[in-house]
């Protein structure tokens, strides 16, 4: 298997920070990545939640390392954490892919094979 071709199939659709580990018994590649979370907007006059009758959970800017803001309002958002883990275990032709924990978060917009290509 090309190197390459294991990173892409390591894309997923939400924020994921990668960490090593062993398994027993295994003697091929390994990685797992934990969710990052996402933010929430708690702004009750948010156009977000006025046209689509639920909180913003998707659309958020970083105007520095601990201000995260809402794309839409410009309103302060607070962290929610997500304990989901996606671990890839690559082995010869083989490569087996598990979850463990449910997202807490809200899944981002599929990727293209334009953003794939980038």
């Amino acid at each position: 298997m090309v190197q390459d071709d294991v990173v892409v199939m390591c894309v997923d659709l939400n924020s994921l920070s990668t960490e090593g580990s062993p398994l027993v018994g295994f003697h091929g590649v390994r990685c797992i990545a934990s969710c990052d979370g996402t933010y929430r907007c708690m702004n009750t006059k948010c156009p977000y939640l006025l046209s689509y009758k639920k909180e913003n959970k998707k659309n958020f800017k970083q105007k520095s390392k601990a201000d995260v803001v809402c794309g839409c309002c410009g309103y302060s958002a607070i962290a929610v954490p997500c304990f989901a883990k996606k671990v890839w275990g690559f082995e010869n032709s083989h490569v087996i892919v598990y979850y463990s924990d449910t997202h807490m978060c809200e899944d981002k917009a599929p990727l293209t094979d334009a953003t794939l290509k980038a």
